[in-house]
Order: C-alpha cells, then structure tokens, then sequence
C-alpha cells in the first residue's frame, strides 16, 4: 500500500476536507494504522519527531509547508519498513519547490468538481461531485468540463 504524500489545494469550502477524509478513511481500514491531525501549533513538533509514527498517516491542515518539511516528510514516507503517508491541505497551489517532494497534487472545485489532477505528461484526471465518476482526458479543462456535466 503506498500512500506518498499528497497535496490538496482549493479555496476555503471547495472540498479539500471531503477528498482528505477518503484518503484517510481508506488508510485506517488497515488493522493497527493511524493518523495524527496537524496545524500550524504542532506542525514543528512533528516534523522533529517523525521516526516515532510507525504505520502513520499525517493530516496536516497548513500554508505554511517550508522545502525544509516537505523534504522531511518525503524521507518519512520512504522508509521501506512502515507504511505511512502524508495529506496536506492548503489554500494554495504549491510553490514548485514543494511540487517536486508529493506524488500527488489535487486542485479541489466544490461545487463544480470534486477535484483535478495531473497523472502524467498531459494527463489529467478529474471527478464529478454530481455522480462520483472519474473522467480522464489530455486536457486540464476538458476533464473539469466533463466533471461539471
């Protein structure tokens, strides 16, 4: 099972929770995992502490992720003899410093779409909010387009 860490974007109330929520609720299904809530007040704490999560994943609701963190937590999620994995919800798009470090980045469009992202060179993957179908194309805004419909 491979989590990585995953980045959410979107304004307030687009979505960011509902998307973190199925990431997480699939995680814990696994015996023995849990995840660890993070804001801003404990997000240095943790960072400093990461090799005592076992089978871990971490929510953190921040815009305040440095490279510094993100470099952190990819090394966290690497480590071959736990499964953990990482969730950032932000307000914004990643700097492209940050992009480089997650494995996944969705952009959230509540009440349009439930969320965009990138799978590959020209490939985007969107999903609807009416019907919980995925639609993928070339196009960024062809697959949003489909998700609105």
């Amino acid at each position: 099972m491979t989590i990585g860490v995953n980045y959410i974007f979107g304004k307030p109330g687009s979505g960011k929770t509902i998307l973190s929520d199925e990431i997480e609720e699939g995680f814990l299904l696994n015996e023995g995992f849990n995840s660890i809530p993070v804001g801003d007040s404990n997000l240095e704490e943790i960072i400093s502490s990461l090799d005592q999560y076992k089978n871990t994943l971490l929510v953190i609701q921040s815009n305040r992720i440095a490279r510094n963190h993100i470099k952190a937590l990819r090394k966290f999620v690497e480590n071959p003899n736990f499964v953990r994995g990482v969730v950032i919800q932000s307000e914004f798009e990643p700097e492209v410093e940050i992009k480089e470090y997650c494995d996944q980045i969705y952009e959230t469009g509540y009440p349009y779409f439930a969320w965009v992202t990138q799978t590959g060179l020209n490939q985007w993957k969107s999903k609807s909010i009416k019907t919980g179908e995925i639609w993928k194309s070339t196009g960024r805004e062809q697959v949003i387009e489909f998700a609105r419909s």
